[in-house]
């Protein structure tokens, strides 16, 4: 904890900024505040962008569960496919997130498509090659989460990712 160690706003902000410029779908960091004022706290802000009509992962599923058995299959499908680039995206350009799990996540439906959003990026990070293993593991910790809605277990056939796809009560 040194006086020249990066604040988790600062770390935030630039992680935020790096994934943005890979075409990754995250909230645009807009500015960070960390004083580093000696014998006090390291009190630090961030402010992202306000993403309108998007909710949280647990709220976009929970209001998918009130929606008729058709209307969620199709946005289940359509969830799929946006989650599956999203992550594929972030695994091929060498993103990783310790804590992917649905609350890290937000979706919005916009032009009838879904967009997925990473979020609470305390845990991301980039490295030059992401391993299979570790790209295994961020995904296994947000299939709990995801195994919801009739989604019960994710296959391994999108062809966005090769890891994660469609859930198989959503293959066809």
């Amino acid at each position: 904890t040194g006086l020249f160690r990066e604040s988790r706003a600062e770390r935030n902000w630039r992680i935020g900024q790096a994934l943005l410029q890979s075409g990754i779908a995250t909230p645009r960091p807009l500015a960070f505040v960390a004083p580093r004022i000696p014998g006090i706290g390291r009190r630090c802000y961030l402010a992202v962008e306000w993403l309108e009509d998007a909710m949280c992962g647990a709220d976009y599923l929970n209001a998918l569960r009130q929606q008729t058995a058709r209307e969620r299959h199709e946005k289940l499908n359509d969830l799929a496919d946006s989650l599956g680039t999203l992550l594929g995206r972030m695994h091929r350009r060498g993103f990783w997130h310790r804590d992917l799990k649905i609350y890290n996540l937000m979706f919005r439906e916009r032009d009838g498509k879904t967009e997925s959003f990473v979020i609470d990026l305390d845990s991301a990070g980039q490295s030059p090659v992401t391993s299979p293993t570790r790209r295994l593991r961020d995904l296994a910790r947000g299939v709990p989460h995801l195994a919801t809605c009739n989604a019960s277990c994710w296959s391994c056939s999108s062809a966005n990712t090769g890891l994660v796809g469609r859930p198989k009560c959503c293959a066809g």
